[in-house]
Formats: C-alpha cells, sequence, structure tokens
C-alpha cells in the first residue's frame, strides 16, 4: 500500500504572519502624528525653504509617498503645524471665556494669559521665527497665519473691547486699535525671541516683560484705576 504524502502547504494562517500586519495597522493610525512631529523638527532645523519632504519622511521613517496620503503638500502640512499647535489650542482655550458673563475686564485679562503662554511655547517659537523670516518669499504663510491666528485673535478682543465700552467699565477706545494694542505684545515677544540670539543674561524675561505691559494696557482701559 502506498502512503500518500501531504502537500506541506497549509490553508491555516500562521499566527507569525499577523503580527507585522497587526503592527503595520498601529502604525498607520500613528503616522500623521509621526509625520507633523517630523516636520516641525525638520522645519525648526532647516527653515521652510530648505526644508524637503524627503528631509522629513526620513525622520519620521517613511517614504516620502506616505506623506502625500495625508497632506498634499509642504505648504498643506506647514499650515496643519500652524492650525494644531497654535490656532486650535487658542480656539480651545477661549472656549472658557464664555464663563465670565459681563466680567470684560476678567475676559481681556483671560485673554492676555492666554496668548502670553502660548507664545511662549516652543512650537510657537519654531513657527513664529519661520513666519518672520520667510513670509516676503512665501506670503501665502503668512496669509494663513494672520487668518488663522491673528484675525481671529483680533475678532475675539475687537468684540471684548466693544461690550466694555458699552458697559462704561472701561473708557471709550476705538475698539479695533485697542485689540491691535493688546496683542501687541505678544507679537512683539515672538519676533525679538525669533530675530535676536540673547545671551541668556541679556534677555528680558518675556512673561514678565509682557505682565508689565498688560498692566500698564488694562490700567489705561479703565481710565487710570488698577488693573
Amino acid at each position: 500500500m502506498t502512503m500518500q504524502i501531504l502537500p506541506t502547504t497549509s490553508t491555516i494562517p500562521m499566527p507569525a504572519e499577523t503580527a507585522p500586519q497587526q503592527k503595520w495597522r498601529r502604525r498607520k493610525h500613528a503616522r500623521p502624528e509621526e509625520i507633523s512631529k517630523a516636520a516641525l523638527t525638520i522645519f525648526a532645523q532647516k527653515g521652510y525653504a530648505a526644508a524637503t519632504m524627503a528631509d522629513i519622511a526620513a525622520l519620521a521613517g517613511i517614504t516620502k509617498g506616505t506623506i502625500y496620503l495625508y497632506f498634499r503638500n509642504k505648504e498643506d502640512l506647514f499650515n496643519a503645524l500652524v492650525r494644531e499647535h497654535i490656532a486650535d489650542k487658542l480656539a480651545e482655550k477661549f472656549n472658557s471665556l464664555e464663563d465670565d458673563g459681563d466680567d470684560v475686564v476678567r475676559a481681556i485679562t483671560h485673554c492676555f494669559d492666554v496668548v502670553t503662554e502660548m507664545v511662549l511655547t516652543d512650537e510657537a517659537l519654531a513657527l513664529g521665527r519661520i513666519i518672520t523670516a520667510e513670509a516676503r518669499n512665501f506670503p501665502e504663510l503668512a496669509q494663513f497665519w494672520r487668518t488663522e491666528v491673528i484675525d481671529r485673535l483680533l475678532s475675539r478682543i475687537t468684540t471684548l473691547m466693544q461690550r466694555g465700552a458699552e458697559a462704561g467699565v472701561i473708557t471709550a477706545v476705538q475698539p479695533e486699535a485697542a485689540a491691535l494694542l493688546c496683542l501687541a505684545p505678544a507679537l512683539q515677544s515672538l519676533i525679538w525671541r525669533s530675530t535676536f540670539d540673547f545671551a541668556e543674561r541679556e534677555c528680558p524675561d518675556p512673561r514678565s516683560l509682557m505682565g508689565q505691559q498688560r498692566a500698564i494696557i488694562l490700567q489705561g482701559l479703565q481710565g487710570g484705576g488698577r488693573a
């Protein structure tokens, strides 16, 4: 009687074959975050013009083509960083202003605090440095920053100025001009830290400096009373 030898192949999946697939699925969900983290590092090191998608892909440990599954181009990727690290975080912080009710001065003070803490983050410094240095060559980046960050801040603070003037809790002001004045200290700090290479002993403490500017502005808005 002849013994039949069964084929060595099997239709039963081997456990070892499923592990790489599970790992791939985990990485797939994490890839946008990995790309964003790598992009922020490369932009901070090289600037916008010199950074390439190949640089970002190499740092993220992926192929360049993978980036285009999530971002249309380098501009789209940079703008996503501005939205993630600045615009969206500011919007989240400002949502709590609704609880301030009619206390306009408290709401304005809250705006100062939120913006101050935001401009002191490493992400804001890195992105702000690029906007400051390369806006002339890449005006579309500056326009996105203006629309998503500056204009939204100005709109919110202008509304607070109008409410305060109508309620009589702050002196009569031009709301748009007063709102811009409130943002000026933060923008000044961002530009200084992005442009000048201060030695540690020479660099004025930005939080203290903006705190002094805030006190002066609020005192003026309240007609010279205590801020």
